[in-house]
């Protein structure tokens, strides 16, 4: 009896333990591809996830929440069926595996709270031109409006979202060569911004 109370009271802590350490904010899904130079993120969008609960914002839809379960083997949506894990979940990321026809682990990547930023309601983007390098090929970027945004070498507008999330100024782009963006603050006509692919990577953009 003793030896099974004690292997009770060692799932039950090694369970806390574990939700602590999901608790937290992630982005994603990146694919873990080793065959290319940056995992790509389709449809992104960021996960808050709290002792069970979770809230999350995407691309594509706004304020989606609910709660969450797991176990060791895999992890689950509101009972919407289970995502298995690809590996143990660790301090910065949490990978699930793929499926049959892509089957490259999906993942998601914690974001550090050095990212936070009060800039959300200083910084103003739309009307405005920057420069940049790093992100992906040289070029210009023009916020036209809310939602829409140009490239000087790309002949199509493309969507853009930029949001504010538990603490990060946020902007997810339709273009799966752009991984997500948090914008950290502004320097005079300098936009300092820090891109997500596999690692974090801070970028001046240039206001023109």
């Amino acid at each position: 009896m003793r030896n099974t109370l004690l292997l009770i009271m060692t799932v039950l802590l090694s369970s806390c333990k574990s939700d602590g350490e999901l608790n937290g904010v992630w982005v994603g899904p990146y694919r873990g591809n080793p065959f290319q130079n940056q995992p790509t993120v389709s449809r992104p969008y960021i996960l808050s996830l709290q002792n069970g609960s979770f809230k999350a914002e995407g691309l594509h839809f706004s304020n989606d929440f609910g709660v969450y379960s797991y176990s060791s083997k895999d992890f689950e949506f509101n009972d919407e069926g289970p995502l298995e894990f690809a590996s143990a979940p660790n301090a910065d990321s949490i990978a699930f595996k793929g499926t049959e026809k892509d089957p490259y682990p999906i993942i998601f990547r914690r974001l550090p709270d050095s990212l936070k930023s009060d800039s959300y309601d200083r910084v103003k983007l739309i009307g405005k031109k920057y420069t940049f390098d790093g992100i992906k090929d040289s070029d210009t970027l023009f916020f036209k409006n809310d939602s829409i945004l140009s490239f000087s070498n790309w002949p199509t507008d493309t969507f853009y979202k930029r949001f504010f999330f538990e603490g990060y100024d946020v902007i997810f782009i339709s273009d799966v060569r752009i991984p997500p963006l948090f914008i950290r603050g502004e320097n005079e006509t300098k936009l300092k911004v820090t891109s997500y692919p596999k690692k974090l990577k801070n970028v001046t953009l240039q206001e023109i």
